[in-house]
């Protein structure tokens, strides 16, 4: 099933769009859809974005406090496609 198609550059910034707009077509009631990709970084960065949380580390009492860091939600589930090529062949 197609939930959404966007034309863009091979960019962070539409992968983000292109996950918004799944996002709104999805019910609050409906788990998140299980997205694939091959290796490209930006599609996990964007996946984040959208579908992730802001956690604080806890600090231990040394140092500078640590930062907040944005964590994938734990219900998302995302799957990488590794391609391997053997004698000219994928």
């Amino acid at each position: 099933m197609l939930l959404s198609h966007h034309e863009g550059k091979h960019s962070t910034e539409d992968a983000i769009e292109l996950f918004k707009e799944v996002e709104k077509m999805r019910s609050p009631s409906s788990p998140i859809p299980v997205f694939t990709s091959d290796d490209w970084d930006a599609f996990e960065e964007a996946l984040i974005n959208v579908y992730g949380k802001i956690e604080l580390p806890q600090y231990k009492g040394i140092g500078r406090k640590p930062l907040p860091k944005l964590v994938p939600l734990d219900d998302l589930k995302y799957i990488k496609v590794l391609k391997k090529k053997v004698k000219n062949y994928v």
